[in-house]
């Protein structure tokens, strides 16, 4: 009931959600009681968790891993733009940790259902945030498939012309790296 109570008086600054954090961090029962709520979106709690949970993956991505599994399912349930948001910046952190240091501990499933994902959001989710978001781990996957690489140009190619200002931001920075 405490953690409920504080995970609901958290607020959208960084100062409250660095708090909650950093009681993540601090707290293996809270940690886990947060990763439980991000698989209910329909809890009330469940945006603050994911908030809460992209300010410690910043951090701490070390203890997230263990719970990778759940955070990538946790990604098929959501409709939020907020929270996808959060979602794909921890999954952004999860991928940086996978890809360094030998630190392999994404399945090949795993990896499928992140591509799909982001593929879905980066085609047909209209929130500007989720599609940059979706480019940016797409491209930190280019290499689980071959073709990623070339879809991800022409999906970029495509939609660029029509886009907004920050969609085409990195949709350049990607290309660039893509070239």
């Amino acid at each position: 009931m405490y953690w409920d109570s504080e995970l609901s008086n958290m607020n959208n600054s960084i100062s409250s959600r660095r708090r909650i954090a950093d009681m993540l961090a601090k707290n293996q029962n809270y940690l886990e009681a947060t990763i439980n709520l991000i698989l209910k979106p329909e809890h009330e709690n469940s945006l603050n968790a994911f908030k809460a949970l992209e300010v410690l993956s910043r951090d701490h991505i070390a203890l997230l891993l263990p719970f990778s599994d759940k955070i990538i399912i946790s990604g098929k349930l959501l409709q939020q733009p907020a929270v996808k948001r959060c979602f794909l910046k921890i999954i952004e952190q999860l991928l940086l940790v996978h890809y360094s240091e030998d630190s392999y501990f994404m399945t090949k499933e795993q990896g499928e259902d992140i591509i799909q994902l982001c593929f879905t959001w980066l085609i047909s989710d209209k929130q500007i945030a989720t599609q940059v978001f979706s480019m940016q781990n797409l491209f930190l996957l280019k290499n689980e498939k071959n073709w990623i690489e070339e879809e991800l140009k022409h999906i970029i190619l495509n939609n660029y012309a029509s886009s907004s200002a920050g969609y085409q931001a990195r949709a350049r920075k990607i290309l660039r790296k893509i070239k």
